[in-house]
């Protein structure tokens, strides 16, 4: 029987501080969110965590407001209350994305796509030498999007072992011959064959990856415009 990860899309809808959001977090989370400088970031950050306690809620059957979150000692966030409850959060400018799953680690990156004046020095830096090579030889005009979907994917995985980008993007290598397959990862995450990577299905000028350690499974996308 095939196993679902549910990849929530979501449209932000809130240019002003929204107190129907604010209501469903709790006093640490308003804590965090009183405490940034910016009122942007805080509105984001309060309706990106509201939001995701509706999901999960959802798929729960809980109140929203009962929702106690954790983190691991590398800071990914996760619900003590039930451990098999697998999820993770990206957001890039109007958009937030979610995925959750109840049978793996995953990970998820959204990214806006902007053409960059050069973009070697973070491919150099962020791509191993096998993907350094793929990429130098696209055409111009393919690079700007290939470097969005290596970077997003390779932004999925490292969430979803919950170390981020100090585990090293350069250690964790894509298959430029399939992009849903990793040639190599850290030794504490492998083997290599354990993991998928797959494109989300995005607007224009949008680019989404998913990283999931599991095999028989369906994606079901979803969208909150």
């Amino acid at each position: 029987m095939k196993k679902n990860i549910n990849v929530w899309l979501i449209k932000r809808d809130s240019k002003n501080y929204d107190h129907r959001y604010k209501s469903l977090l709790d006093h640490s989370e308003q804590k965090k969110a009183a405490s940034m400088i910016s009122v942007r970031q805080r509105i984001r950050f309060v309706e990106v965590r509201a939001k995701l306690r509706w999901i999960l809620a959802g798929y729960l059957r809980v109140d929203a407001k009962t929702l106690v979150f954790t983190q691991t000692e590398h800071g990914k966030p996760f619900l003590p209350g039930f451990p098999d409850c697998h999820f993770n959060v990206s957001h890039s400018g109007d958009y937030i994305a979610i995925a959750v799953t109840d049978f793996g680690e995953v990970g998820i990156d959204i990214e806006q796509v902007k053409q960059k004046p050069d973009f070697y020095p973070l491919v150099k830096r962020c791509f191993s030498e096998v993907e350094q090579c793929y990429w130098m030889e696209l055409p111009e005009s393919q690079k700007c999007y290939e470097f969005y979907r290596f970077w997003t994917r390779k932004e999925a995985f490292v969430k979803a072992t919950g170390r981020g980008i100090a585990l090293g993007l350069n250690q964790c290598v894509i298959s430029p011959d399939d992009l849903s397959n990793m040639l190599n990862v850290p030794d504490d995450y492998g083997p290599e064959k354990d993991w998928r990577l797959f494109d989300m299905d995005c607007p224009e000028g949008l680019s989404g990856a998913i990283a999931i350690r599991g095999s028989n499974f369906k994606i079901k996308s979803k969208s909150w415009y």
